[in-house]
Formats: structure tokens, sequence, C-alpha cells
């Protein structure tokens, strides 16, 4: 321990590891203030020590993650799917809803284009679809077994379905005549809506093999700069 005199105990009380390094003592009625006063020598072999343990963790780091990297492509490359195949394209001209442009856009750069697949913003459309496809499932619930609905035949099945009471449907059971209604009136909405036009929003090409795919997005590929500016001669 060594005296120190400017030290006060507001300044050794903020962390419970400083508490004990402080400690005071009355002498002829003054109070002596002393702190703990660790004398190592420490040498410049802990200091070898701790760089080598961290050039030893950075250097392991590295090697885990280059031996990851490279167990990933080989997993990869283990598991075929379509996206080892096909590149999208996320900002397509909205008119471009030509299968053979993009097929020849993408020929003329060198890769062989298996497949060209047009996504279109007909979100509302898909989700009518989505609903009728639903209501068709439930009005098949209610057909006798091994009769497969036909939504051509929904009169001719109605034909031979009562109405379901009021009180049933209390309990959530479903009435085909309302059902049929409800198909007839989404098939009205949907003849309509597909006679819109949609813009394109985005485009898949597969290609024939890998090596194709990888050749088509270095082809393709721009630095961050060029992306951030809009670069088109890039």
């Amino acid at each position: 321990w060594r005296a120190c005199p400017t030290c006060t105990k507001d300044d050794w009380d903020e962390f419970p590891a400083r508490f004990d390094r402080y400690g005071t003592t009355d002498r002829d009625g003054e109070t002596l203030h002393f702190i703990l006063d660790n004398a190592c020598n420490v040498g410049h072999t802990v200091g070898l020590y701790s760089f080598l343990s961290l050039l030893w963790v950075s250097i392991s780091i590295y090697v885990m993650g280059y031996y990851g990297a490279k167990k990933e492509i080989q997993f990869d490359k283990a598991q075929q799917t379509a996206t080892d195949y096909s590149i999208e394209v996320q900002n397509p001209p909205p008119e471009a809803s030509n299968p053979e442009e993009w097929k020849n856009f993408f020929g003329q750069l060198g890769g062989q284009v298996n497949a060209c697949t047009i996504a279109l913003d007909n979100e509302d459309l898909i989700d009518l679809l989505t609903k009728r496809r639903t209501l068709l499932l439930k009005f098949d619930m209610e057909l006798p077994p091994g009769v497969k609905v036909d939504p051509s035949k929904l009169e001719e099945y109605l034909a031979d379905m009562p109405r379901v009471p009021r009180w049933k449907k209390l309990f959530c059971m479903s009435d085909p005549h309302a059902l049929a209604d409800s198909i007839h009136k989404l098939d009205e909405e949907i003849e309509e809506m597909s006679k819109e036009k949609y813009n394109v929003s985005n485009v898949f090409i597969t290609f024939e093999t890998e090596r194709d795919q990888r050749d088509m997005l270095d082809a393709l590929s721009s630095c961050k700069l060029d992306i951030w500016t809009n670069n088109t001669n890039a």
C-alpha cells in the first residue's frame, strides 16, 4: 500500500473490482488515504506470448473460414437444384414480356438457355385464383366419396345437394350452394382481371450447365460503385 493524499473514496467505489484497492486510516485526528499498488514487473516475454496467442487465434479463424468456404462449395455441388442453373433478373423493363427476346439476349453473351420464366406483377389475380382453389376444395369435400369436383359441373352437383339449414351454419358447416355462388363471383372477377395487361416483375433464366450460369454471372457482374451510380456503361 502507498499513500495517496489526493485520492477520495468516490474515485474507487465505482466498480466492485476496485473497491478493495482503496483504504483509509485515522492518525492524530487526520484521515490518511491509501491505495493498493501492484509493483509487478511485466517483461517482454509476457507481451510476446500475448502477441503469439493473438496471431494464433487470427490464423485459426482465417483457416476455419477458408476451410468452411471450400466445404460450402463442395456441399453445393453435391446437391443439384434449379438455382444452380438459373439466374434472376430483379429489375427487368416493365414491358419486356417476350421470353424469346430474353433467350436471344443471353444467348448472344455465350450462354445456352434452356428455359425462360416471366413473372408478372399480378398478385391480386393470384390471390383470387388462390381463393377460388380454396373454395373448390371445400366444395369437393361436400361431394360423395370417389367423385372429383369439376368446376364446369357445379350446377349438376347442386341439383342433388339440399341447402344446409341455418342452424347448421351456426356450427360452421359449409353450404354447397353458397360455395358455388362464391365460386361464380370469383370466376367473373378473374375473367375481368385476366384481360388486364401486367408489368414484368422478375425474369428467371435457366441455362444448360452450371458453368454457363457462373460465366454469365461473371460477365454481368459490376462493382458496387457502378451499381450505386447506375453506370450503364460499366
